[in-house]
């Protein structure tokens, strides 16, 4: 029950804005500005208030630069990379960039970029070059700031656009020129600084873990585009490659082949891949793939009508998913199901958007159906109603199973709404 965005409409292209320029920034310049005005302290915190925002997006401007900086690299050696992400959380944008795939995320907490050299001629010296890229795209960054920016540390009175965007790339710079190891989607990796000592030093030719996670990620663009026989064999693909237990990836292609098979109509080997996973890794699972884990564990509890199993797994998910479309629609659904109508609505109402017509926006639209009758607002039924009508051919899978379960729901109230006058 995912979704995608396959052009820049307005709303994601706020959203790549919010990415950089984030809320809090917003507010820092608004309260600054604001301040700034004023005579003494008040000024001295305004202008405080801006520079720190002005740190913030000269960060998350840094991030995109360095990864930018690879891809250059990775052109001036001869290859293309396999794909570009920014970001953790849930997908705004799902595109390419020239031959790249790219990938864009709510959050801009880090990026990373997979290129796999075709060409192993030059080796050493290609992929010397594609890494070092990167902090190299930083200090030239740093260097723009100071040169085209006045170089003022006055905190207090000035904006530091210059200080402030020159020390953060340097910063960058330095901290990925630092050699240590690092996990992308919990698979072991080098900082750019291992990469290059080992190139320099070792002779390393080896980028299996590149492959590992560049199939991985080939399995979850096909669950985004819903072909789920190429993901469920691109998963399995995958885990055959995985020896270690402890790797969180094992897991997650067992936990994402479960989700294929549930799309795929098998609920028995939905489950069985769900339960293995909870069962095998007990309290130590934790983070995105806990969070993944009990919302599919409470979506087939749920369709089996076992309301307290689902509401138990659903309540432990939010612990790890609070902020994800997809739990918070799920939660909403089975808190009007099992009786909490206000709290449920509550919940659904900012999430489902009906400018965007998916799988998660027509449950949603359906369960607020449900939860609109029985609160005996028919106006407002019948817009979430239309809506799905409208859009009906874009369910399938365990979506259509959630929308019928809603739908025998809707009707069964209603049978009992007609039936209770005549009762008396």
């Amino acid at each position: 029950m995912k979704h995608n965005y396959k052009r820049l409409s307005p709303s994601v292209l706020l959203k790549l804005f919010l990415l950089v320029v984030s809320v809090q920034s917003l507010l820092l310049f608004g309260v600054g500005a604001v301040l700034s005005m004023f005579d003494g302290e008040w000024e001295a915190l305004g202008f405080f208030a801006i520079n720190v925002g002005i740190l913030a997006v000269t960060a998350q401007i840094g991030i995109i630069v360095h990864e930018l900086g690879h891809w250059c690299g990775a052109r001036l050696v001869g290859e293309y990379p396999r794909r570009l992400e920014f970001g953790k959380g849930h997908i705004i944008l799902r595109t390419h960039f020239f031959k790249t795939k790219l990938n864009i995320y709510n959050k801009l907490r880090g990026a990373h970029i997979i290129t796999i050299f075709s060409n192993r001629k030059n080796y050493g010296i290609r992929r010397f070059i594609y890494v070092v890229m990167g902090p190299i795209a930083n200090l030239l960054l740093a260097g723009l700031f100071f040169l085209a920016f006045p170089l003022s540390s006055n905190f207090a009175h000035e904006l530091c656009i210059g200080a402030v965007g020159g020390m953060v790339n340097g910063f960058l710079f330095l901290g990925n020129l630092l050699p240590h190891k690092t996990r992308i989607h919990s698979i072991p990796s080098n900082s750019d600084g291992l990469q290059i000592w080992n190139l320099l030093f070792r002779k390393k030719k080896q980028d299996s873990e590149e492959h590992l996670l560049n199939d991985f990620m080939d399995a979850e663009d096909a669950l985004y585009a819903e072909d789920y026989n190429r993901a469920l064999q691109l998963f399995e693909t995958c885990l055959a490659q995985v020896d270690d237990p402890k790797l969180e990836i094992r897991w997650a292609c067992i936990v994402n082949a479960g989700i294929c098979k549930g799309q795929l109509g098998d609920m028995d080997g939905y489950f069985t891949n769900l339960k293995r996973v909870e069962e095998e890794l007990g309290d130590e699972i934790s983070g995105q793939l806990a969070g993944a884990l009990y919302q599919n564990l409470a979506l087939i509890y749920f369709l089996k009508d076992q309301l307290e199993d689902a509401g138990q797994y659903m309540r432990r998910a939010m612990k790890f998913i609070s902020g994800q479309l997809e739990g918070r629609l799920l939660y909403g659904t089975i808190l009007i199901v099992s009786g909490k109508v206000d709290k449920g609505i509550e919940v659904l109402v900012p999430v489902v958007d009906l400018s965007l017509p998916n799988m998660n926006t027509l449950a949603g639209a359906m369960c607020l159906a449900l939860g609109y009758q029985l609160k005996g607002k028919e106006h407002k039924k019948e817009k979430y109603l239309k809506f799905v009508d409208q859009h009906e051919q874009l369910l399938h899978g365990l979506g259509r199973q959630l929308c019928d379960v809603i739908s025998k729901r809707m009707a069964t109230t209603q049978n009992l709404a007609l039936a209770a006058p005549e009762s008396h």
